[in-house]
C-alpha cells in the first residue's frame, strides 16, 4: 500500500505542469528605448520615452513579457507589463504616485523597420473622474550611434 502512495504521489509530481519546465522563448525581441509621438484628449498631442524589457524568466513559447515603463516631459512616470504574442501586444500600466491607484490598459502592434529596429503602434484607455480617455501613439526604437552600433557588432562577432 505504501508503495502504491509514494508510487501515486510521484507520478503527480511528474505528470504535473508545475513540474515541467516552459518551453523557452522562441518570439521577436522588442527590448529597448522608444519615442513616441501620440494625442489624447485631455493632453492633446505629446512626445514620451518608452522602455521595454524582456522579462526572459516568464517569457515563454510565442510569448514575450515584458517591463515596460515611460517617462514624459511633463515628468509623469508610468510602469506596468506588456504581453506580446508575435506582433500583437496588450499592456496595464499607472502612473506613478497616482492616488487613485488606476490601472490603464491598451492594445497595439509591432512592425519591423529595419534590421533589429522594431516600430510599434497602440491605443490605450485611462479611467478618470471624468468618465475615462483614450489616446493613440505611434512609437520608434530609438537607433543607437553609428560608434556604439560598431561596437555592439564587434562584440556580437565575438560571440
Amino acid at each position: 500500500m505504501f508503495k502504491q502512495v509514494i508510487s501515486s504521489f510521484f507520478l503527480l509530481f511528474i505528470l504535473s505542469p508545475s513540474a515541467h519546465a516552459m518551453p523557452p522563448f522562441i518570439g521577436d525581441d522588442y527590448s529597448g528605448k522608444y519615442v513616441c509621438k501620440g494625442n489624447n484628449a485631455n493632453v492633446g498631442d505629446y512626445e514620451v520615452f518608452v522602455t521595454l524589457k524582456l522579462n526572459i524568466l516568464t517569457s515563454h513559447d510565442i510569448y514575450g513579457i515584458y517591463d515596460f515603463s515611460t517617462e514624459s516631459n511633463n515628468q509623469a512616470t508610468y510602469t506596468g507589463h506588456l504581453l506580446a504574442k508575435g506582433r500583437q501586444f496588450s499592456m496595464t500600466f499607472k502612473l506613478l504616485n497616482d492616488k487613485d491607484d488606476a490601472l490603464s490598459t491598451g492594445m497595439g502592434v509591432f512592425k519591423k523597420v529595419g534590421r533589429g529596429q522594431w516600430s510599434f503602434q497602440q491605443t490605450y484607455y485611462e479611467p478618470d473622474g471624468s468618465g475615462g480617455n483614450f489616446g493613440n501613439d505611434q512609437c520608434t526604437i530609438r537607433r543607437l550611434e553609428k560608434t556604439a552600433q560598431k561596437t555592439l557588432e564587434k562584440v556580437q562577432k565575438r560571440l
